[in-house]
């Protein structure tokens, strides 16, 4: 979306589903909101027809619905992936904490208590709405670049001339889209939040949005050598980094309900290398093994770090689907993917193994097909 779109989008008037069995309360709920084109649905299943039939900018959810309970239509709509993203409020007369909780793990975005006051209810949909349109404009950019990014790999490949810059171009989205999702996941639950709760989510938002910037300016630096990443790099100690990566990526779901993590990092030399090479490194390889891992009911993704032949030694290893014998030679080659069309680029695993390269380093393969993978990253000490 250009930034022309994404102030019209902003500007115009925000669809709101208002889902209320009683009309008196629906009435006051559109009055509140007057500045909101607001469609009322007196029941679930009326509210479901609703959001299939046409778009919303976000939802005011009455749980005590007559024909189905407020919690399952919410369920429903979190099961959608059409809808999975939209805005949900719950405002409701049941104030005890356990429906508020139980509220919350069905991932509603905030909590009115009825009786409520105009001006509260006009707030935290103001700042319901804020955060929905930014996700918006980061899900355009990110768009936007994925297709700037294969138009440019294609023109590449066409002149028979993939080098390394056209192939740091072609990464740009894929090693901006996880630190991006961290990013906006750390903002949606520091928003949900009291404001006394929120500064840890906050600076934990402020050193995503650092890696962001450092990504952005390596890239930036073009086609890079074996020795300028040696003059470029610092000591660093790689367990520190493994834990904050494991710490960024807990606002996956996947990451953080359906994957059992092993953290089994023993103490090792310190590396040189730039610290946001390395966590692109890893990045990539979370991501390669969560898709591997998406159909295990016992999904476990293990983390280690030895000493092996004076080599430091980092793996990544998880339990998934595994890698077919043929596959193994090609996984490390440019565009090369066995994801559907339209989930995978083929880049990710190739970035991995050039930038272990570039700092003097190895990325090496084991897998087994139907019982796991395992990546190692064996780099020099300093």
């Amino acid at each position: 979306m250009a930034s022309g779109e994404s102030q019209t989008a902003a500007a115009a008037r925000p669809r709101v589903l208002v889902v209320e069995d009683n009309g008196a309360g629906r009435r006051i709920v559109t009055r509140t909101l007057a500045n909101c084109d607001c469609v009322e649905a007196e029941l679930g299943s009326e509210a479901l027809s609703c959001l299939a039939a046409q778009p919303f900018d976000l939802v005011l959810l009455d749980l005590g619905l007559p024909d189905i309970d407020g919690f399952e239509v919410l369920a429903q709509i979190r099961a959608n992936p059409q809808l999975d993203s939209l805005p949900v409020i719950v405002v409701t007369a049941r104030g005890n904490i356990a429906e508020i909780v139980r509220g919350f793990e069905f991932r509603a975005d905030d909590y009115v208590i009825k009786p409520f006051r105009p001006q509260e209810l006009q707030a935290r949909v103001q700042s319901a709405l804020r955060v929905k349109f930014l996700q918006d404009e980061l899900r355009a950019l990110n768009q936007n670049l994925e297709s700037e990014v294969r138009a440019r790999t294609a023109q590449l490949l066409a002149q028979q001339q993939f080098a390394l810059v056209g192939r740091n171009s072609a990464q740009l989205a894929h090693n901006l889209n996880s630190p991006l999702t961290a990013l906006m996941g750390y903002l949606e639950i520091a928003l949900a939040r009291p404001a006394d709760e929120r500064e840890e989510l906050i600076q934990k938002a402020r050193d995503v949005a650092d890696e962001l910037q450092a990504i952005i300016g390596r890239l930036l630096l073009g086609v890079r050598s074996r020795d300028m990443m040696v003059e470029e790099g610092r000591p660093t100690d790689l367990c520190d980094l493994i834990v904050r990566q494991i710490g960024f990526w807990q606002v996956h779901p996947q990451f953080r309900y359906k994957v059992r993590v092993s953290q089994q990092l023993q103490p090792v030399p310190k590396v040189v290398i730039v610290a946001s090479d390395f966590n692109q490194i890893l990045t990539n390889l979370i991501d390669n093994a969560l898709y591997a891992l998406r159909e295990r009911g016992d999904a476990r993704l293990t983390f280690t770090t030895t000493v092996e032949d004076g080599r430091v030694v980092v793996g990544v290893a998880d339990n998934g689907c595994g890698v077919a014998p043929e596959h193994l030679a090609r996984i490390f080659e440019p565009q090369f993917t066995t994801k559907p069309v339209g989930e995978g680029t083929g880049l990710g695993l190739a970035s991995c193994y050039e930038l272990a390269q570039a700092c003097g380093g190895h990325l090496e393969v084991h897998s087994e097909l139907g019982r796991g993978t395992t990546f190692r990253l064996l780099l020099p000490p300093a």
